[in-house]
């Protein structure tokens, strides 16, 4: 009977121990691939990322140039080297919506660099002379020469509430799931910042096509178009529409919670009957 037992239950363990034996290569393999699939959620804008002093300080920088207080929708671009710039959404009333952009006259972090004393190092050709270190003194120009343009336009209260909607959807899937990008193989030309009124702040780059992210930024760079007189009223709105519905639907698939999706995209049916 033992033997009989014995016999019946080794497959079975053999059968298990394979089948853990895969699921383990195929968790090591998602692991070792992590760092070269671009993502396409949005994270932390504050982390270990870029922790150190001088990213704190072009942050706080950003806020005092071009921040114009709380906003119910707000994205920030920080280019690698055109001038950084930041796009909101205020509300002056029920029927009163309008777009702010403020953009800096030059590069932001370039100015901060500048702003601080730099030390460079010069290694000699030969390895018995020394590496001579020079200091570049501090610039206190650099942040005050700073020029910022202003530009605004109203824009209808329900896309307004759509784009809102949007931005809280993407900025509850912001999680932080590797220590640092690989810059080598992601090379952003400009990362985004996107904020809401007395809420987080999700950062993003767009790297995969009608990605969540690059949506996003689609949206974002729609509402300068608008609000710079680049593209017109209606057709703006029109394009917002396309580019967030896109998104939801995006969003809503990889949401758990369904129920709670459908209860946030429930005012929007009512945007078909928008009036302008």
């Amino acid at each position: 009977m033992k033997n009989k037992i014995t016999t019946t239950l080794i497959p079975l363990l053999f059968a298990v121990l394979l089948i853990l034996g895969i699921q383990n290569a195929q968790a090591a393999e998602r692991n070792s691939n992590k760092k070269y699939r671009p993502y396409d959620h949005l994270q932390p804008c504050y982390n270990t990322v870029f922790g150190d002093e001088l990213y704190i300080t072009y942050h706080n920088e950003v806020r005092k140039i071009l921040s114009t207080g709380p906003a119910l929708v707000s994205a920030f671009k920080q280019p690698w080297k055109e001038s950084d710039s930041l796009i909101t959404i205020l509300k002056k009333s029920d029927d009163v919506t309008f777009v702010r952009y403020t953009e800096a006259s030059t590069n932001i972090w370039q100015a901060v660099n500048k702003s601080r004393p730099q030390k460079y190092y010069t290694v000699p050709d030969s390895e018995d002379e020394p590496v001579t270190e020079t200091i570049r003194p501090a610039d206190p120009t650099a942040l005050k020469d700073i020029k910022v343009t202003t530009v605004e336009k109203d824009i209808n209260p329900e896309i307004a509430r759509l784009i809102q909607t949007v931005w809280m959807l993407m900025l509850k899937e912001e999680r932080f799931d590797y220590p640092r990008p690989n810059f080598e193989i992601l090379d952003p030309s400009m990362v985004y910042y996107f904020g809401i009124a007395h809420g987080s702040c999700g950062r993003g780059i767009p790297l995969i096509p009608e990605g969540k992210v690059t949506l996003l930024a689609g949206i974002t760079e729609e509402l300068v178009s608008y609000a710079t007189g680049e593209t017109e009223r209606d057709k703006a709105e029109t394009t917002i529409k396309k580019l967030a519905t896109k998104l939801l639907k995006q969003v809503c698939v990889d949401r758990p919670r369904q129920d709670e999706c459908k209860a946030i995209l429930k005012p929007n049916k009512a945007l078909k009957q928008t009036r302008h």
